[in-house]
């Protein structure tokens, strides 16, 4: 049986193990003076452990002890004087894991008293591991055991994450023991001990993911150890390794994924981390699932989603003379004509019975005030009495506020004329998943770049609620990139992916010289993947230290300068590459002229409109000779 007590008391921590996996690292003694022979017991060490934890700051401090009566415990807990929460309690994992993770504690000290059977101090250790201690590296640890069992202990299973661990040890009881009163400097509960590791060598998992990631393989088989290089992490391992003194071994993960998981049990790198086979998994994110299982560790900034669609395409020429105005300024002049011929005919018409004077039609005042419109110079057919004055008058006004009301118009449209024919307009480019998903069905498809679809991705797409976010995943195919944009050139086709890597891509393989591009990415993007960075397993003792270095590196603004010169870089050798080549995908772009000159193409309207004309002139010949046809 275990009993526990848990009490808020000050600690103080006098020996220290630092400990990496299983290194066992220096016990010593601190602000105690042991120059004399003592005669020791089990109330004695409890004396001497509770005046050593009364100097420590405030701290949550748990009392485990393997006897069910423990003069220790007790001798512990007198001189504290202070309420237990808890005493005398029969612990079980489930309560331990529950102690561990109680958010109110600001630091946890755990004080073991084993007993004399090696048995039962398996089976105490076997109840800490199963409690989840091992995740929890900040927790210090005192032990208070025999000598011969220290090394058993120490070297447990249960401490392999424990940075700081002491362990009391007393030969014999009751007997004479002398020991020399040395006085060393204390070492507090810091990181400074992070500051050199020692050169251990870390395990580390990665799949490829430029530029964060990328890699050299020394074998082609699955899983096999790799190399990193012109990634983030290349330079980031190099930076680290050089300030902490340690060491790594990466391998590729088996099967390229980083995993998702199924009733808390994850494949993948994920799986890799959960299991503890490594220390290290890159560059994953951090999503709820994840977060249960590793610690995280944010290194890159989060890159989005966008679209790639063919470069939008000017809009059909043959619409270039209507095109200045919209719809609704054309139906509107189509109006004014209209109204203001009928108010002038229904003037004319109204002084024409007053004075007996000819009557217009109001085919005339329609002909005039298109005349007009059109800039035509035509005989005023309005004013030939002269010395009707008052009629003149209105007549002018009527006329007069038309022929302004034209000018202004006339004005506005061959402005915006020249401005179309200079500066082509061209067609909406595809920029979100809802105008992609609102086009009739048929219309348009698309797909996603498989290298990429894979973890996180995945699971936005297969769990989001967004019935936008679902009918778009539904109807997306995985395709490589190669397959993909071959799809886009071919038109009617948008292929997703990260933004980092379709920019290398487009940049590389279908780029001119001029930097022209046959594809678009739309600007409004779909970020995914809330942070980017390294997962650490689960009580990685030197996780906090990689997290303040990372934030140190992200405020200089390093990381993305790295990132800049390692998409320049690749974008670099891959033309090379590519110009060695028969065949270049970037000759595809045509060589144009930067002068635009205007050619048929751009003034094919005006033709249409000339023969639209004449066919209706035709008509109307041929209506009038009919209309007026006498056999």
């Amino acid at each position: 049986m275990m009993t526990t007590t848990t009490m808020t008391g000050q600690v103080m921590m006098v020996a220290q193990k630092m400990m990496s996996d299983i290194d066992v690292g220096q016990m010593m003694i601190s602000d105690i003076d042991v120059g004399q022979k003592m005669m020791m017991s089990d109330i004695d060490v409890g004396q001497m452990v509770g005046q050593v934890l009364d100097q420590y700051t405030e701290c949550h401090l748990v009392l485990l002890t393997t006897k069910p009566t423990s003069p220790v415990v007790s001798t512990i807990i007198r001189p504290v004087r202070l309420n237990p929460v808890q005493q005398g309690v029969t612990v079980s994992a489930s309560s331990l894991s529950h102690l561990w993770k109680e958010p109110s504690t600001t630091c946890l000290t755990l004080v073991l008293h084993l007993n004399t059977n090696i048995n039962t101090t398996i089976l105490a250790l076997n109840l800490l591991e199963e409690a989840g201690l091992p995740k929890f590296p900040e927790v210090v640890v005192v032990i208070l055991g025999r000598k011969s069992d220290a090394q058993t202990v120490l070297l447990h299973h249960t401490f392999r994450n424990t940075i700081h661990a002491f362990y009391f040890a007393v030969t014999n009881p009751f007997s004479e023991i002398a020991v020399t009163g040395l006085r060393i400097k204390t070492r507090t509960n810091s990181h400074d001990h992070f500051k050199d590791l020692g050169g251990h060598r870390f395990q580390v998992v990665t799949v490829r993911y430029f530029p964060y990631s990328d890699f050299i393989r020394h074998e082609e088989e699955p899983g096999a150890d790799v190399q990193f290089t012109n990634s983030i992490d290349d330079e980031l391992f190099t930076l680290l390794s050089t300030k902490l003194n340690f060491t790594w071994k990466v391998h590729e993960q088996e099967n390229g994924a980083f995993g998702v998981g199924t009733e808390g049990v994850f494949s993948g790198m994920m799986g890799e981390l959960q299991r503890e086979e490594v220390d290290i998994g890159t560059p994953p994110t951090i999503t709820a699932g994840r977060a249960k299982i590793i610690d995280f560790a944010r290194a890159y900034p989060s890159v989005p989603l966008v679209l790639t669609s063919l470069e939008p395409t000017l809009l059909p020429q043959h619409l270039a003379l209507v095109r200045p105005f919209k719809d609704e300024v054309w139906g509107s002049l189509l109006v004014a004509a209209v109204v203001w011929a009928v108010l002038a005919w229904v003037i004319q018409q109204v002084w024409a019975r007053l004075t007996d004077e000819r009557e217009f039609k109001l085919s005339t005042f329609m002909m005039y005030g298109w005349a007009a419109l059109l800039e035509q110079s035509t005989p005023n057919p309005f004013f030939r009495n002269s010395y009707q004055v008052d009629f003149v008058h209105v007549f002018q006004m009527v006329v007069g506020g038309w022929l302004l009301f034209c000018l202004i118009v006339s004005t506005c449209y061959k402005g915006s004329l020249i401005s179309h024919l200079s500066i082509q307009s061209k067609t909406k480019p595809i920029e979100t998943m809802e105008e992609l998903v609102s086009m009739e069905e048929g219309t348009w498809n698309w797909g996603m770049e498989e290298a990429l679809y894979k973890g996180a991705v995945i699971e936005f797409f297969t769990r989001h609620s967004n019935p936008v976010v679902k009918k778009f995943a539904e109807k997306f195919k995985v395709v490589s990139w190669q397959e993909g944009l071959e799809k886009v050139r071919g038109g009617r086709y948008s292929l997703m992916g990260f933004e980092d890597f379709l920019t290398v891509i487009i940049a590389s393989y279908f780029t001119d010289d001029r930097g022209r591009s046959p594809f678009y990415k739309s600007k409004k993007g779909v970020t995914v993947l809330n942070d980017l960075g390294w997962g650490l397993r689960k009580g990685l003792p030197v996780s906090s230290r990689f997290k303040k270095l990372f934030e140190h590196l992200d405020e200089s603004g390093v990381i993305n300068h790295w990132i800049d010169n390692k998409m320049r870089h690749k974008i670099n050798t891959n033309r090379k590459e590519q110009q060695q080549q028969s065949t270049q995908q970037g000759s595809i772009l045509k060589d144009e002229e930067w002068n635009l000159v205007l050619g048929m193409e751009h003034l094919q309207g005006a033709f249409y409109l000339l023969l639209f004309g004449t066919i209706l002139a035709i008509l109307s010949l041929l209506a009038e000779n009919l209309a007026h046809y006498r056999p």
